[in-house]
């Protein structure tokens, strides 16, 4: 069981927010959220990617289907097939 304030950034507020409970407390990983090692002196013992990762994937695959629509064009490197195969086994 811990704490988890998702929009927090700032350090006085992590750090304020923590003095009221005994709880670990979760960071979303946000710009703006200080190092790891001014996290952890705060308080904060867990980070999270939240929807972070996926929404970059989203709005990567986004991009090469509107390229790929737009002139056949498919750009940036890509995962070799085996590779891909090995996430799901």
């Amino acid at each position: 069981m811990g704490l988890f304030v998702p929009s927090i950034t700032a350090l006085p507020e992590i750090r304020e927010l923590l003095a009221g409970t005994g709880l670990p407390f979760n960071v979303m990983a946000l710009e703006g959220l200080p190092e790891p090692v001014q996290r952890h002196a705060a308080g904060a013992r867990w980070l999270s990617a939240g929807a972070a990762i996926s929404a970059r994937v989203w709005d990567r695959a986004h991009d090469l289907a509107r390229g790929f629509l737009e002139d056949g064009r498919l750009e940036g490197s890509a995962m070799p097939f085996p590779d891909l195969q090995k996430l799901f086994a």
